[in-house]
C-alpha cells in the first residue's frame, strides 16, 4: 500500500513538474500603441521568438493600446517590477535619464541606415545603460518613426500658421519647448487621452508617428496631415532589471537573441509600411500637405540652442556630426 502511495506522489510531482514547464514563466509586456501598429507587429514577433528559443521555459504575454497604462505608468511599472517588459517611445525616458535628450531634437536624423549605426554601437549601448540605476535594462532601440503634424482647422504649411493651436505632444521638455518656439501652444499629455481630446476640441491637434497615426484611427477625428517629419522617434524594448539578472544565462542569451531579432523585424516593417500608410490615410480622407522642411529646419535651429549645454558633446558628434 505504502509503495503504490509513493509510485502516485511520484507520478503525480512528474505531472506538476511538465504541467509547470508547459506553462512557462510569465512576462508582461506592455505598450499604448494599438493592435497592428509597428510596436505589435514587433511585439508578436518577439513573443513568438521567445517561445521558440526558450522552448516554451518563458511566455511572453502582450497588452497593447493602454491596457497597462501610459508609456510613464509602463516604464514606472517595469522599474518597479508590476510589469516585467515594456516598449516606450524615447520621449519620456528623458525624465529617467537626460542622456536620451539627443535624442529629441528635431530634425536631427536624416538617414535611418546612419541612426542604426549609432544606436546599435557604442554610444547607443552608452545611453541603454544610463537607465540600469533606474532598474530599467534596455534590450534595442527599435523605432517609432518620423512624426508629422495633424490638425482639425487648416492645412499647415509653414510654422507660423500653427499660432494659436494647441498641439499635443509627449511629456518631454525638448517637444514642448519645440512647438513652443513654432508659435503653438504645446499640451504634454499621455497618448491614451489623446483622441478623446482632439475629439472633443480640447486640443486642435498633434504630433506623432505615421505608424501609430494610422493605428490609432486619427482619421476619424483630425482633417489635415502635414508631412513636417520634425522628429524622429525611436522606441526602446525595456525589461525589470532585476528580473534580467536573475535570468540564468541560457534564458539571457535566447531573451537578447529574441530581442535583437524581433528589433530589426519591426524596424524593417515600419519603414516599409511608412509611404503606404500615407497613402491609406489620404484614402481615409485626410488631406495630406507638403511642406518645405528646410523652412521647418531653421524654425527650429533656436532648439539647439536652447539644449545644447544640456547634452554631451559626443552625442551631439556622433549624431549630428558636431
Amino acid at each position: 500500500m505504502r509503495r503504490k502511495f509513493f509510485t502516485v506522489a511520484i507520478l503525480a510531482a512528474l505531472v506538476m513538474t511538465v504541467t509547470a514547464a508547459q506553462a512557462g514563466e510569465r512576462f508582461k509586456l506592455g505598450f499604448t500603441s494599438e493592435i497592428d501598429s509597428n510596436y505589435h507587429k514587433g511585439a508578436i514577433r518577439f513573443q513568438e521568438l521567445v517561445a521558440e528559443y526558450t522552448g516554451g521555459e518563458i511566455i511572453i504575454d502582450v497588452f497593447p493600446a493602454s491596457q497597462l497604462g501610459s508609456e510613464r505608468d509602463l516604464i514606472e511599472g517595469t522599474s518597479l517590477g508590476t510589469v516585467e517588459m515594456c516598449i516606450s517611445s524615447s520621449g519620456p525616458l528623458s525624465n529617467f535619464s537626460s542622456d536620451f535628450m539627443v535624442m529629441d531634437l528635431p530634425y536631427l536624423v536624416t538617414s535611418r541606415e546612419k541612426l542604426f549605426t549609432t544606436l546599435d554601437g557604442p554610444i547607443g549601448q552608452q545611453i541603454l545603460a544610463t537607465l540600469e540605476p533606474a532598474n530599467l535594462k534596455g534590450m534595442g532601440f527599435w523605432e517609432n518613426g518620423f512624426r508629422c503634424l495633424t490638425n482639425n482647422r487648416a492645412p499647415i504649411e509653414s510654422p507660423s500658421e500653427l499660432a494659436g493651436m494647441k498641439i499635443r505632444t509627449m511629456e518631454n521638455p525638448i517637444h514642448q519647448y519645440t512647438f513652443n518656439n513654432y508659435g503653438a501652444t504645446a499640451v504634454p499629455m499621455a497618448w491614451n487621452e489623446v483622441f478623446i481630446a482632439m475629439q472633443q476640441g480640447v486640443i486642435d491637434g498633434h504630433e506623432n508617428a505615421i505608424n501609430s497615426i494610422w493605428a490609432a484611427k486619427v482619421y476619424e477625428v483630425q482633417k489635415y496631415l502635414s508631412l513636417t517629419f520634425h522628429f524622429y522617434s525611436p522606441a526602446i524594448l525595456l525589461m525589470n532589471n532585476d528580473l534580467y539578472n536573475s535570468l540564468s544565462d541560457k534564458h539571457r542569451e535566447q531573451i537578447n537573441r529574441a530581442a535583437f531579432e524581433a528589433m530589426n523585424y519591426e524596424r524593417q516593417y515600419s519603414a516599409d509600411i511608412e509611404l503606404q500608410l500615407i497613402d491609406e490615410l489620404k484614402k481615409k480622407g485626410m488631406i495630406v500637405v507638403e511642406v518645405d522642411v528646410e523652412e521647418w529646419k531653421k524654425a527650429s535651429a533656436k532648439v539647439y540652442e536652447e539644449f545644447r549645454d544640456k547634452i554631451k558633446p559626443e552625442y551631439m558628434k556622433a549624431f549630428i556630426g558636431e
